[in-house]
């Protein structure tokens, strides 16, 4: 179950941009799970039928890649039973939360060019100047009460095995504080806890966030990294690379945490992608099997598929010859893996011609770049050829 910063609740986050199965500001996650929606879900999926609320995994099964989906089916073999202990109009008797989604607000202290105020309260000054109804920039957190939170996760401790934290920025929340307090008093630190961080910051409230990660038996980081240097700190803009390259450095040094770069790939940074890739690695910033890539998909002008047929080519020979390159200097394993990162993204790269939108691509980031102070152009030479036209 996912409960998002809105309060909305989601199977899993991935299914985010569907309509919601309900909302923990007025019912309790305990009701959504026997809700008419939930209901429907799971009778649909035992009868066979796609849903839309996984057509972001479809997409990349599509691509040959390895979704979310597919990873949790092969992991939690375990809860097969709960087929059997369907009835037949789709409930369960029992409420067992065993894996959540949560997103503390949407407090965040960067914004991301392909962000918005949804996402991050950043983004509000930005979003005033472009003349969004302010009635739309509000701060979003989950429950009616600050204790709601705790409340809940309180009353489902007990099966509770992993939990998927993502903002905003989670590790700026009091919340988030609490919420690993809560774990530590109880003795769950067996509890998986996995992170989507922009990871400015590894304190908290003046707190070493590392301190509290320790008691843990498994952390995992997957830190938003879309680039490195001023390429980084364009695209998400209010990060500095050089602070994240100490962050990194600094988990590094803990044996019960996993790092690995969560890089949401776009127009912006495809075309340099391999040498963000070389200096990760080079800089031992992280293992070649410890690179995720996101495919964004909106706004569609930041897509990857939004690039010339010329420029779409470019992208496959730099990806053969990195290709080859991580053969020739790495381990096999991380090698084969990365490289089939490499090959789904081309795929999806393939699918469709978005090139019509290359102006509205310039438009948004001269605008932008009027806000910010900024200059699209200096910082990627490499589509210089798209301000040119």
């Amino acid at each position: 179950m996912e409960i998002q910063h809105d309060g909305n609740i989601f199977p899993c986050g991935r299914g985010q941009f569907n309509t919601p199965l309900g909302n923990s500001k007025i019912q309790t996650p305990e009701d959504v799970w026997n809700s008419k929606g939930l209901k429907e879900l799971r009778l649909g999926m035992l009868a066979g039928k796609k849903s839309d609320y996984c057509s972001d995994c479809y997409r990349i099964e599509s691509c040959n890649g390895v979704s979310p989906r597919k990873q949790h089916l092969k992991s939690h073999q375990s809860e097969l039973a709960l087929v059997d202990e369907t009835f037949e109009d789709g409930s369960l008797e029992v409420f067992s939360l065993k894996h959540l989604g949560l997103r503390f607000s949407n407090t965040c202290n960067i914004k991301c060019n392909y962000c918005d105020h949804n996402f991050s309260t950043s983004w509000f000054k930005d979003q005033r100047a472009l003349g969004i109804d302010p009635k739309l920039l509000v701060h979003h957190q989950p429950f009616e009460t600050k204790d709601g939170l705790i409340d809940f996760i309180t009353r489902n401790l007990a099966g509770l095995e992993s939990v998927y934290i993502a903002g905003g920025e989670p590790l700026l929340e009091k919340a988030h504080l609490d919420f690993l307090d809560l774990l530590i008093k109880e003795d769950r630190c067996d509890i998986q806890i996995t992170y989507n961080t922009n990871l400015t910051k590894i304190t908290s409230f003046g707190a070493s966030l590392c301190e509290r990660w320790k008691h843990f038996d498994q952390i995992v980081i997957d830190a938003s990294i879309d680039s490195h240097g001023e390429r980084n700190d364009y695209i998400r803009y209010g990060s500095k690379f050089k602070d994240l390259e100490n962050n990194l450095r600094e988990l590094s040094k803990y044996s019960n945490i996993q790092t690995r770069i969560y890089c949401t790939v776009s127009k912006f940074n495809i075309l340099t992608l391999g040498e963000s890739i070389l200096y990760w690695l080079e800089n031992k910033l992280i293992k070649e099997n410890c690179i995720i890539f996101n495919v964004l998909e909106s706004p569609r002008m930041y897509n990857i598929q939004t690039l010339s047929s010329s420029q779409k080519l470019q992208v496959s020979e730099n990806f053969k010859a990195l290709s080859k390159h991580l053969f020739q200097h790495y381990e096999m394993g991380g090698a084969l893996q990365l490289s089939a990162k490499l090959k789904e993204l081309l795929t999806f790269l393939g699918v469709a011609d978005l090139s019509h939108l290359e102006e509205e691509f310039v438009k948004r980031c001269t605008t932008l770049d009027s806000l910010r102070g900024c200059d699209w152009v200096s910082v990627f030479p490499e589509l210089n050829s798209i301000a040119l036209d």
